[in-house]
């Protein structure tokens, strides 16, 4: 079984600085709002006292600091459960922050001893540094994303199983035509691209009903999904043979066209739906249902498609469907492997 890194090098070092920004804020940040005046006097603990000499306390003050901090803290809790571009919203908060922050006690550094001086700066070179992290890119120039590791092994996880059940209720929904059941288990806001539609959720599931009213169906034979887990990020792989029973010069066939079904999923509070359906086509072939009877299909009207998907899209076009010709398939290596390589970006961002 193929498997991949649960979490590159970029994402562990993220979830380091966040666990480092959210300990320190929620920490100080607890201590400045219940205890402001102790706060004041005997920060950052360990015996020594950094606040007197700085000016007079202040209640006010004291407690808004707290509160700040318990702001910040919560920010870099919320980046470590959700991930995405969280982690990077939260870098910059904090980078905003321990610049401005830091900048002013670099001023002061002349009213504390040796001791305290160094301390202070490795402290606040510390959180800025974590900052820094959090906000520049994971990789770039020529870095390649994570790939799957040839030797690894894919556990089957909770998340694992509910992941893939949801790749298979939304083919049922579309092969059953159980609309609601599909429209289910798309975000509002994910895209779809296949042959014949290009577009956001609403418009794949309205114009899926729409196909199979006016008799265009198609039935899923999938293969076992796939799936690469990072966080609250999935992408699954499913091998499909995509089967429509049609006619040609009033010849019954089979008609059958193999792809691979890309699914980016995401986790968002707590449920997992698809936030963008790809399709790469593979091939395609045609049977005639009756043994002996022959199909004939002018070969240049195939000639206008693409090789990976000729005989799907001539039978759609043929119904009056638009056919897309920028689509993803092994006729394209170029194409199909800088979608791979989007794809593990965006696992891993």
């Amino acid at each position: 079984m193929t498997g991949i890194r649960p979490a590159g090098p970029k994402a562990t070092t993220d979830r380091v600085c966040l666990v480092l920004l959210a300990l320190v804020a929620l920490g100080t940040g607890g201590w400045a709002y219940l205890a402001p005046a102790r706060w004041y006097g005997s920060f950052p603990g360990f015996g020594l006292s950094w606040l007197p000499p700085l000016g007079p306390y202040n209640e006010h003050l004291a407690k808004d600091t707290g509160a700040m901090f318990l702001a910040l803290g919560a920010l870099a809790v919320l980046a470590l459960l959700r991930g995405g571009v969280l982690p990077r919203v939260a870098g910059a908060a904090w980078l905003v922050f321990n610049v401005l922050h830091g900048g002013y006690h670099l001023t002061m550094l002349h009213v504390y001893g040796p001791l305290d001086q160094v301390l202070n700066v490795v402290a606040l070179g510390l959180l800025a540094a974590a900052s820094v992290v959090l906000v520049v890119p994971g990789r770039s120039g020529g870095d390649q994303p994570p790939r799957p590791e040839p030797n690894g092994e894919a556990g089957m996880s909770d998340e694992t199983t509910t992941i893939v059940q949801l790749l298979l209720r939304e083919r049922q929904g579309r092969d059953r035509e159980w609309w609601p059941q599909m429209a289910a288990t798309f975000w509002p806001d994910s895209q779809v691209n296949l042959t014949w539609y290009t577009g956001d959720e609403p418009g794949f599931v309205a114009g899926s009903e729409e196909m199979s009213g006016r008799g265009d169906r198609s039935v899923h034979r999938l293969a076992p999904p796939v799936v690469h887990l990072a966080g609250a990020r999935a992408w699954a792989e499913v091998s499909a043979a995509i089967e429509v029973r049609t006619t040609v010069d009033e010849v019954p066939v089979d008609l059958t066209s193999y792809a691979r079904l890309g699914y980016r999923v995401e986790r968002r509070d707590g449920e997992w739906r698809i936030f963008s359906l790809d399709a790469i086509y593979e091939r395609d072939t045609v049977a005639p249902v009756l043994p002996g009877s022959v199909p004939s299909i002018p070969a240049e009207e195939l000639a206008a498609f693409r090789p990976t998907y000729a005989l799907l899209a001539w039978h759609l076009d043929r119904r009056g469907y638009r056919i897309g010709t920028g689509l993803l398939g092994d006729d394209r290596p170029a194409e199909r492997d800088a979608y791979y390589d989007q794809v593990f970006n965006w696992l891993h961002a």
